[in-house]
């Protein structure tokens, strides 16, 4: 199909030959001089159309690309500052984890440094995860994503392409449980705050999957949890959301799949739930419940449950496991 833009070249170069220049350049002199239609007529129209059809066509495949993001998707693009913003004014998380790397960054950097592949289950929208592997993990060549929700997908393609220009990359939109999996295995598996959507039958599964067939031998786990806390605002919106598993609990779990612990460390965050909340606030813990609800209504439990000064602490942590020989235990 020949775009407007193509018929207008065409228009310019065939009905008015006179303006068509030839632009001689030389060590003393850049003449200008007009010429009737010619091979470098051609030439330059079979140029500037294929411009025009590759322009086009990336204009295309972006509008595809962002019609396929859901209307919270397009609220994101639309509404991200304002929400980092309120977010980053009320609580600490973004910057105790980043405080949390400064302090284990070394360590981190000495265990990753052979490690090239990075698979990630949940990334959710992959801000820690591409921040941790930025930082940490300095060899790194391709990673991996498994993320069922299609807004998180969306948005942690963009993300990748920004933050990691230089690493291959591919995402999936499907929930591990149901994801095939890799030819290959990887150096290593990322699980930040996701095994809370997973029941334990489902985290032991997963744990022994991940052990025999998703992590090389010498392979790492990373994890980052929360202690559990009922007062969280998520869990007051949705009740019904699980609450998180005790940290013992979760290393019972990954010793019994079969890794070996090479490091914890853990930080603490803090959340001011002084009302009034703002619309973007709200928002962000809706989405982050994974409850459809209005705004308003949100907005009515948050204030009948936090009337008055309320700063929520917690602590989380950074969790490292290892895949070795059995005898290496």
């Amino acid at each position: 199909m020949i775009s407007p833009a193509m018929c207008h070249v065409f228009t310019i170069f065939f009905l008015y030959p006179s303006y068509i220049v030839n632009v001689t350049h030389s060590v003393k002199c850049t003449s200008l001089c007009i010429c009737r239609p010619s091979t470098i007529q051609l030439l330059c129209v079979l140029i500037i159309g294929i411009i025009c059809m590759y322009t086009q066509q990336l204009f295309c495949d972006c509008h595809f690309m962002y019609s396929k993001c859901s209307k919270f998707c397009k609220w994101f693009f639309t509404c991200c500052p304002g929400v980092s913003e309120a977010v980053r004014r009320r609580s600490t998380a973004n910057a105790s984890y980043s405080t949390m790397l400064d302090d284990v960054q070394p360590e981190l950097r000495s265990l990753f440094e052979r490690s090239r592949s990075c698979l990630s289950i949940g990334a959710g929208y992959g801000q820690r995860d591409i921040e941790f592997l930025k930082r940490c993990v300095p060899g790194i060549e391709t990673v991996t994503a498994v993320e069922p929700a299609p807004d998180c997908a969306a948005e942690l393609v963009i993300k990748l392409q920004h933050l990691l220009p230089m690493v291959r990359y591919s995402v999936h939109q499907d929930k591990v449980q149901h994801w095939r999996g890799m030819e290959e295995p990887n150096d290593i598996v990322l699980m930040f705050h996701f095994h809370y959507y997973l029941t334990r039958s489902e985290l032991c599964h997963l744990m022994e999957r991940i052990f025999k067939e998703m992590l090389r031998l010498y392979g790492y786990v990373v994890m980052l949890v929360a202690t559990p806390d009922a007062k969280r605002p998520q869990k007051v919106i949705n009740p019904l959301l699980d609450d998180c598993p005790e940290v013992a609990a979760l290393e019972l779990v990954l010793t019994d799949a079969g890794f070996h612990k090479c490091l914890q460390s853990e930080y603490h965050v803090t959340m001011d739930m002084t009302p009034p909340f703002e619309d973007e606030f709200v928002a962000f813990l809706q989405a982050d419940c994974g409850l459809e609800t209005s705004i308003e209504d949100a907005r009515a439990i948050l204030e009948r449950e936090y009337s008055t000064n309320n700063i929520l602490k917690d602590t989380r942590y950074l969790l490292v496991y290892r895949k070795l020989p059995a005898l290496q235990y």
